[in-house]
């Protein structure tokens, strides 16, 4: 008697697991509930972190992509607290690719970007480029 009601609660108890379980999976991949800022709502227009600026003159002071973005951020954007949350960046054929540690602080340089040099010597814009160059054989 003790031996079927035991098997019957630990039935009981994998299902519940497992329906727990597979509700919380289904939680977790909601883009909403993805991103690197829990803070901050998730933005649905932004897909990506990476952005590419195009036409910007170099700084005679910078040797690297890194300090490139840095030294625009710093001092074309007035963004001084989105200096070291670069993640990466490389110079491509097509411009200056660099990614941002979130989708906010690729909305907040887009923003102010669109504030202080729009239609001047810069474009900049969000893109799916990837880092490094793949081949399919």
């Amino acid at each position: 008697m003790y031996a079927r009601l035991f098997l019957k609660l630990s039935a009981f108890y994998v299902l519940i697991s497992i329906t727990r379980a597979a509700t919380f999976d289904l939680c977790v991949t909601k883009r909403e509930n993805i991103n690197a800022n829990l803070r901050y709502p998730v933005n649905d227009e932004i897909q990506t972190n990476r952005l590419l600026l195009r036409d910007c003159p170099a700084y005679p002071f910078v040797d690297n992509a890194v300090d490139h973005i840095r030294s625009f951020i710093v001092n074309k954007l007035d963004l001084p607290h989105l200096e070291w949350r670069i993640l990466q960046a490389t110079y491509t054929d097509k411009g200056l690719l660099f990614e941002m540690s979130s989708s906010k602080n690729v909305e907040e340089i887009l923003e102010q970007f669109a504030l202080k040099l729009q239609n001047k010597e810069c474009t900049l814009k969000t893109t799916m480029k990837s880092f490094f160059p793949m081949e399919i054989r």
